[in-house]
């Protein structure tokens, strides 16, 4: 098996309807080179429903249910253990893929890469209004040879785990127990990628958007704390300690510094200009902002 996509999944049956759609169709042909696995984190909706429907209508698509419910990072890496590819494409169940998605990163990988970044769109809840065509503002791709050029340019960016695909060996380079110690974070697989890339010298990024982000869309599950506390765990403290201990295992101080300003400028301050606006409480944020990014 060539790829694996690797999808988690809860309460989003709607959603998982539409992800599972595009990706039957831009898996037309490649049925044998392509196995889907849909892991159900104990969904209470209609979504073993739905996956039933793929699971027996089409070839090489599994699906395993938990039986309580786990953390949402969790499940990722456990649908991720569960896969045959060479190369492991985790999806969001609320994206979906472009027509010419699978044909164009299985293009990619026949040279071998360690990995590939995927450019993509952000659009509306319902994919109606499109909101930016291309998230990472690099219009050609590129090949890198250098993780900390990586790091560099796109930092927490990454973050989104429809758009990155890992060859088997890179993405299993992070033991279950040190990602599990991050998962609090809200970005253990920022860490996986950075750790999985850091001793590989050909990193591929594809610039045309071939994922569609579904935006505002609300988390669902009962780990979930406050908005505002969230926000702060995953933007300021969570990415804050994901670079620290990247610099420990190897990266650069200039590549850390770069990749907290993406988180800043990206991120971070587009959100207290929107609180502001919105005329909501900031200080605690700034405060633990400043905190972490400045060491005060």
């Amino acid at each position: 098996m060539l790829v694996s996509i690797c999808i988690p999944t809860y309460n989003r049956a709607d959603c998982l309807r539409q992800c599972l759609d595009s990706i039957i169709v831009a898996r037309h042909s490649y049925e044998n080179e392509v196995e889907i696995l849909i892991s159900n984190n104990a969904s209470t909706d209609n979504t073993i429903h739905v996956i039933n429907k793929y699971v027996n209508k089409f070839k090489n698509i599994k699906q395993y249910t938990h039986e309580k419910l786990i953390k949402g990072e969790a499940n990722f890496y456990y649908v991720a253990s569960l896969s045959r590819g060479k190369y492991i494409w985790l999806f969001g169940d609320d994206d979906t893929v472009e027509p010419e998605a699978i044909k164009k990163v299985i293009q990619n990988i026949k040279s071998k890469p360690a990995a590939l970044i995927l450019n993509y769109s952000s659009w509306s809840h319902n994919f109606r209004n499109v909101h930016r065509v291309g998230y990472h503002q690099i219009n050609q791709d590129k090949s890198y040879t250098d993780p900390n050029d990586v790091m560099k340019q796109f930092g927490l960016t990454i973050g989104l785990i429809s758009s990155i695909v890992l060859r088997r060996r890179v993405f299993f380079a992070i033991k279950k127990n040190i990602y599990d110690n991050y998962i609090c974070t809200g970005f253990p697989i920022v860490l996986l990628f950075y750790i999985g890339i850091l001793h590989n010298t050909d990193i591929k990024y594809i610039s045309k958007p071939i994922i569609r982000n579904r935006l505002n869309l609300p988390r669902i599950d009962k780990f979930e704390v406050s908005l505002d506390e969230r926000w702060y765990n995953t933007f300021s403290e969570g990415s804050y300690r994901i670079f620290e201990q990247l610099g420990k295992v190897g990266y650069n101080k200039y590549s850390i510094y770069c990749a907290n300003n993406i988180t800043l400028y990206r991120y971070i301050f587009f959100d207290v200009i929107d609180r502001k606006l919105k005329y909501k409480e900031t200080y605690f944020i700034i405060n633990k902002t400043v905190r972490f990014f400045f060491n005060v």
